[in-house]
């Protein structure tokens, strides 16, 4: 367990920032429209190398929440699933 915040650049904490910020943005894919993220970026000052930048760490930030997303579903579907020896169960009590 971690007691403290992990340091963070301040080009880090724009980054997961605009992240965070843009979340709200998402569309029915699930995902930021690139036209927010730009957009967020122009309004930042940002210049057209960076925008890209920013660009592909939104997408590779939303990929990775997304796994993880997906693999809590997953782990959640597999705790919640009946046992073999439940479902034999349930099938004899229907029966009988």
């Amino acid at each position: 367990m971690v007691d403290e915040e992990p340091y963070l650049l301040p080009i880090e904490t724009y980054y997961l920032s605009a992240y965070w910020n843009l979340s709200s943005e998402r569309n029915g894919s699930n995902s930021i429209p690139w036209s927010k993220i730009v957009e967020y970026g122009e309004r930042s000052g940002l210049d057209s190398t960076m925008i890209s930048v920013l660009v592909t760490l939104i997408r590779k930030l939303e990929f990775d929440h997304n796994k993880w997303v997906n693999g809590e579903r997953t782990r959640k579907e597999m705790v919640d699933r009946p046992s073999p020896a439940q479902r034999a169960k349930a099938m004899s009590n229907k029966r009988g």
